[in-house]
C-alpha cells in the first residue's frame, strides 16, 4: 500500500514548516550573528523582556497567517456562492424566457389583423378551406386594440346562416388552427325546414407585428 502521509499536509504543519525554515534561514545568516552578540551583551532583565517578545511573536504570526488565510478563503467563498446564485437566477430568466417564446408561438399569430378588410380576406382563406360559401359569414362588427410589444389585439363578431352542424365545426376547428383565433362566445339557432345552423360567434385575436428594426 502506497503512504498517503505526505499526500496530503494539514494546513497548520505548512505554516509551522514555513516559520521553521525562515528561521533556520535567519539563523544562519550573519545578520542574525551579529544580533546574537548585541543580544548577549544585553542586561538579563533586558533578555528577559526580549525573549517574552520573542515568545509572543512566534505565537502571534502563525495566527496572523491563518487568520490571513481564513480572510482570503472566506472572500473566495463569497465570491463564489455570489457567482453559483448569479448563474442560478441566469438560467431561471433563461428558462422563463423560453417558456415565454414558447406560449408566443401557441397564442400570437404571425402577422396581426389590423384592419376589417384584412379579417375578411383570412375569413374568406379559411372558407375556401373548409368548402363554404363565403356569402354564408358577414362580420358585423371589428375592433382593434393595440397592445406593447407591437402585439395588435383584435376583436370581431361574425354572422353565419345555413351551415350544417359538420360546416360549423370546419369553420371554428380552421379558425382556430388556421389564423389561431379564439371563438369567445357563440350563439346557434337551428333552421328546421332545412336542418341547417344560423347564429352569431364571437372572436379575439392576437399577433405581433414585426418593425423594421426587428427584420434588420
Amino acid at each position: 500500500m502506497k503512504n498517503n502521509h505526505n499526500a496530503k499536509t494539514p494546513l497548520f504543519e505548512n505554516i509551522d514548516s514555513f516559520v521553521f525554515k525562515k528561521i533556520d534561514e535567519l539563523q544562519n545568516s550573519s545578520t542574525y550573528l551579529q544580533l546574537s552578540s548585541s543580544y548577549m551583551a544585553l542586561d538579563e532583565d533586558v533578555q528577559k523582556i526580549i525573549g517574552k517578545v520573542a515568545t509572543v511573536l512566534l505565537f502571534l504570526i502563525p495566527l496572523f497567517i491563518v487568520f490571513i488565510v481564513y480572510l482570503g478563503n472566506g472572500k473566495y467563498k463569497s465570491n463564489l456562492k455570489l457567482k453559483v446564485s448569479m448563474a442560478e437566477k441566469a438560467q431561471i430568466i433563461l428558462s422563463q424566457k423560453k417558456e415565454i417564446e414558447e406560449l408566443k408561438t401557441k397564442v400570437l399569430a404571425r402577422t396581426p389583423l389590423k384592419s376589417e378588410s384584412e379579417l375578411g380576406a383570412n375569413i374568406r382563406k379559411v372558407l375556401s378551406k373548409a368548402r363554404i360559401d363565403s356569402k354564408k359569414i358577414e362580420i358585423k362588427k371589428f375592433e382593434r386594440e393595440d397592445l406593447e410589444g407591437n402585439i395588435i389585439k383584435s376583436i370581431a363578431d361574425l354572422n353565419f346562416e345555413n351551415l350544417t352542424l359538420k360546416e360549423l365545426s370546419n369553420l371554428i376547428f380552421n379558425l382556430k388552427n388556421e389564423l389561431k383565433a379564439k371563438i369567445i362566445s357563440l350563439s346557434i339557432k337551428k333552421n328546421k325546414p332545412e336542418e341547417t345552423l344560423s347564429g352569431r360567434f364571437s372572436i379575439n385575436h392576437f399577433g405581433q407585428e414585426i418593425s423594421s428594426d426587428s427584420k434588420q
